[in-house]
């Protein structure tokens, strides 16, 4: 055993361990050996352990027992496993001599570490016992519960036994009321046969009364819509009723017989305001059905001429839709263009704007085709006013399709409309002017120049140069 005094040594230098009780004296010799394996200078273990240099000077020359702490700390650099509650391998090792040493130099603070320790595996033991004490709890309430359930199931059985005995009397009872019971049903059904022919023959009676009266309530709206058109709300109320629209037709088409088509037209375009979109959509395929085409273009005509942009596009959806769906559709497409003419042909150019652009943001029209048509013929001259009113990606599409297409006249007039001056005072050419072919390029510049341009200025347009050669 390690003596408790050691000689002391001459020339120990800074830092070395004096002479004192073996314990520490062999705890300060453990710290080296520790500060070796980190291969670390003391200034350094001190920084990374958060000690003053002195502080660790003095542990390692045996002056003073650092705390518990102090070596979870040198183990945590170490990297290897330090747990005081329950030591094991070098750490165990390390803690002994540590309080080896404490026991000797401090005992106080030994006796403090050694009840701490105590406490905590005390703490530890209380907590387990609490954890076991609270299962057999639960375990005990379920038992406690499932004896409940016992006792009740045995109370319900002995309730069974008792009731059983007075069953058997109560059932001699039952079935000699049940006798008396089946005599009186017996009875009832055969009253109940009985009324049930008589509110037969009254339904029959009431469905001949109903079609009487719907035919002449029918009769009096059809002869109220010819005098005088829809009142408030009734319109929608009587575009369900098949019967009134084919009333409707057939009075429309004894007009036309007559030579009253004038009035024939009335009829129809009056019956016409009362209904929304998709039952004018039936309303025409009616008219169809009686060979009264050209009335029912009339009539779409003049719904085209009178409903909103909105509503008109609704319009055009439903053809498309009716002809996409029915395989033998007797509308379709036909519907929509000539909705569109009658459009194009009625309305001023902001309208014209407005159902260009709502047609762009459709998935069922082919716009490119709308813009051609549009700037040619009798609606070039509208044009200039049209553009300005259309969207910024419509008119770039507007444009892109234009330019694909054989009309120069046209091209030009859209790119005269849609470029901007530079700070030169010269048009800024459009970004996609570069994918054109040259000869379509010198084509447009030529019309430019036709319309009043300067050759600078066209070429400028087109080629954002002034260089012919280029």
């Amino acid at each position: 055993m390690v003596d408790d005094q050691l000689p002391a040594r001459r020339g120990r230098g800074l830092g070395a361990v004096k002479p004192g009780p073996g314990e520490v004296v062999r705890f300060a010799n453990h710290l080296r050996e520790l500060q070796g394996e980190l291969q670390v200078t003391q200034d350094e273990l001190a920084r990374r352990l958060h000690v003053s240099p002195s502080t660790l000077s003095r542990y390692m020359s045996g002056e003073r027992v650092p705390e518990r702490e102090f070596l979870l700390g040198i183990y945590g650099m170490l990297g290897k496993r330090a747990d005081l509650a329950d030591p094991a391998g070098d750490f165990k090792h390390s803690v002994e001599i540590l309080f080896a040493a404490k026991e000797r130099k401090e005992p106080l603070s030994h006796r403090i570490w050694i009840l701490e320790l105590a406490k905590e595996r005390l703490e530890n033991e209380i907590k387990e016992g609490r954890d076991k004490a609270a299962s057999l709890e639960r375990k005990l309430k379920e038992e406690i519960s499932r004896r409940c359930e016992l006792e009740a199931e045995l109370d319900e059985l002995r309730s069974e036994i008792t009731q059983r005995a007075a069953d058997r009397h109560r059932m001699g009872e039952l079935q000699e009321l049940r006798v008396t019971v089946d005599e009186k049903v017996h009875e009832l059904e055969g009253v109940l046969r009985q009324q049930r022919s008589v509110v037969t023959l009254l339904e029959g009676d009431r469905e001949k009364l109903s079609s009487a009266l719907g035919d002449a309530e029918r009769q009096a709206s059809l002869n109220s819509l010819i005098r005088t058109g829809w009142s408030e709300g009734e319109g929608q109320r009587w575009a369900q009723d098949g019967e009134l629209k084919e009333h409707v037709v057939q009075q429309a088409g004894e007009l036309f017989d007559e030579g009253e088509s004038e009035k024939g037209d009335n009829l129809l375009s009056v019956y016409a305001r009362g209904i929304v979109s998709g039952q004018l959509v039936e309303f025409v395929v009616a008219l169809y059905a009686n060979d009264r085409r050209p009335a029912a273009m009339r009539l779409l005509s003049r719904e085209v001429s009178t409903r909103s942009v909105s509503e008109v596009i609704k319009l055009m959806r439903k053809f498309w839709e009716k002809g996409r769906r029915e395989e033998y559709s007797q509308v379709g497409i036909k519907e929509v263009d000539f909705i569109l003419d009658s459009f194009l042909a009625q309305r001023g150019a902001g309208e014209i704007a407005k159902l260009l652009n709502a047609m762009a943001e459709s998935d069922i029209f082919d716009v490119s085709e709308v813009a051609r048509i549009v700037t040619l013929g009798r609606w070039a001259v509208m044009f200039p006013e049209i553009y300005p009113v259309l969207s910024s990606s419509v008119r770039e599409m507007y444009l892109r399709k234009t330019l694909e297409g054989d009309s120069r006249t046209a091209a030009a007039a859209i790119i005269w409309l849609s470029l901007e001056p530079g700070a030169d005072g010269y048009p800024v050419p459009l970004s996609f002017m570069e994918e054109l072919e040259e000869s379509k390029k010198l084509a447009i510049s030529k019309h430019l120049r036709k319309s009043g341009w300067s050759d600078e200025a066209s070429m400028m347009a087109i080629y954002g140069t002034t260089d012919l050669g280029r």
